[in-house]
C-alpha cells in the first residue's frame, strides 16, 4: 500500500502500488519497480520477528484501563509518518514501538506507560580509528559522559570512497553501551571507510537524536 499526497494528482507517495514502488533517492521522489526478492531470515531479523509476535501477544492481555492509558499516553506525542508529516500515534503503535525499542536495549517488556524522560544534552559524538576497531565516543561535554542508561551504534560500510555517503538501508545494528560514554565498533575490513551514528537511550525506551561521524579503519 502507497501513502501519497493529494491523491490522483498526488505531490508524494510512499510504499508499493502494484508493480511500482514509489520512494525517495538522494532527496528526490522516485518510482522503481517493486522488489520482488526473497526475504531474507537473518538471526537479527528473526530475533526481531519473534519479539514483535511477543510483544503484540502482550497487549490483548492488557487490561482497558491499561490500554486506555497508553491511547492518552499517544496523544501527548507526534511523530512524522513516511511522508514527513507528523501525527499523533494511536495506543498501540506506540506501545510497539517503545517496547521494539527496549528491547534493542536488553529491557523486559513494559505494559505501564511509562514515566516521562527528560532529555539528554549531548555536546558532540565522534569516532577514532583505535587498535581493536573503530573508537565511538558520545560526550555531554569535553570528556564528560552522557547522564543516560546507554547508547547505541550503527555502522554503514565498508566503502572505498570517503565521498560514499551511505543510504538508510545500509545502516546495520552494531553494539550498544551502558555506563561507560565510548565504546569499540567492531569493522570487518581494514583500509576502508565506514559511517557509524549513535544515539542515547534512556530506562524506559526514549531515544536521542543521531549524531554521525565518519572514519577509515587503518590499523590491523
Amino acid at each position: 500500500m502507497a501513502i501519497v499526497k493529494g491523491p490522483l494528482h498526488s505531490e508524494i507517495a510512499s510504499g508499493n502500488c502494484g508493480d511500482l514502488c514509489y520512494s525517495r533517492y538522494r532527496g528526490r521522489a522516485v518510482v522503481r519497480a517493486a522488489w520482488s526478492g526473497t526475504q531474507t531470515s537473518t538471526t537479527d531479523q528473526l530475533a526481531l520477528r519473534a519479539r514483535m509476535t511477543t510483544v503484540s501477544q502482550y497487549w490483548k492481555t492488557l487490561t482497558d484501563k491499561q490500554r486506555n492509558s497508553w491511547k492518552e499516553y499517544a496523544q501527548n506525542l507526534s511523530r512524522p509518518d513516511r511522508l514527513g508529516d507528523y501525527r499523533n500515534p494511536s495506543g498501540y503503535n506506540e506501545y510497539i514501538r517503545r517496547n521494539m525499542l527496549l528491547f534493542r536495549q536488553g529491557i523486559s517488556t513494559i505494559l505501564e506507560t511509562p514515566i516521562p524522560d527528560y532529555g539528554v544534552y549531548v555536546w558532540r559524538m565522534y569516532a577514532e580509528d583505535w587498535a581493536a576497531g573503530i573508537g565511538v565516543v558520545f560526550e555531554a561535554a569535553p570528556a564528560v559522559r552522557v547522564d543516560c542508561k546507554g547508547f547505541q551504534v550503527w555502522i554503514a560500510g565498508p566503502y572505498d570512497s570517503k565521498g560514499r555517503y551511505p543510504i538508510e538501508g545500509e545502516w546495520r545494528y552494531n553494539t550498544r553501551m551502558e555506563t561507560l560514554y565510548y565504546t569499540i565498533a567492531y569493522v570487518p575490513e581494514d583500509q576502508k571507510w565506514y559511517w557509524i551514528r549513535c544515539r542515547y537511550y534512556t530506562e524506559s525506551g526514549e531515544v536521542g537524536n543521531w549524531w554521525e561521524d565518519q572514519e577509515k579503519r587503518t590499523a590491523s
